[in-house]
């Protein structure tokens, strides 16, 4: 990596630009996740950006954030399995995160949903709780 300084920014633009979920690890258990779904989360634009914060829960090592145009929003509020399924794609992943909160600095134009999963210590993902609408 000294003798090619430009390695690393070439694999983050082209192997790593887009965020994933972390792989699961085997529960020794067998149980699924560990966690349930997240709720009260708050969304509010400032300066361009979406802040979206949400209060903890028992046994989350990690979130994530997902960003759901206003139809995937509708799918999953009159509970469409499909959209549920949908919503949880890579493409609408924003982020992850240890942390309660996390900023979304490139929102839909015309607005969106985010709904925010819990992750617990074996990476399993939790069920989706709250969806939160940035547009009121």
């Amino acid at each position: 990596m000294r003798d090619n300084p430009g390695a690393v920014d070439h694999l983050l633009e082209t192997h790593y630009a887009d965020p994933a979920l972390p792989p699961t690890m085997t529960d020794p258990e067998g149980e699924g996740p560990r966690v349930g779904s997240v709720d009260d989360v708050d969304a509010r634009l400032v300066d361009g950006n979406v802040e979206v914060e949400w209060d903890e829960i028992e046994g989350a090592r990690f979130y994530a954030l997902y960003r759901l145009p206003a139809d995937a929003v509708r799918a999953l509020e009159d509970g469409d399995d499909d959209a549920y399924c949908a919503a949880l794609d890579t493409a609408n992943l924003v982020g992850m995160t240890g942390e309660p909160t996390l900023t979304d600095t490139e929102p839909l134009e015309e607005g969106a949903g985010y709904v925010v999963t819990a992750l617990d210590d074996f990476r399993a993902e939790g069920p989706v709780g709250e969806i939160v609408d940035v547009r009121g």
